[in-house]
């Protein structure tokens, strides 16, 4: 059994590494580093 709220950090972590490796870490450390 997952809490809504644990299910959605997972999920929203999925979801920002699939980015990651989508457009590539550096780009998004780079947008961060603004």
């Amino acid at each position: 059994m997952i809490d809504e709220r644990t299910a959605r950090q997972s999920s929203e972590e999925q979801a920002v590494q699939l980015l990651r490796e989508a457009f590539g870490a550096e780009k998004i450390d780079e947008v961060d580093a603004r």
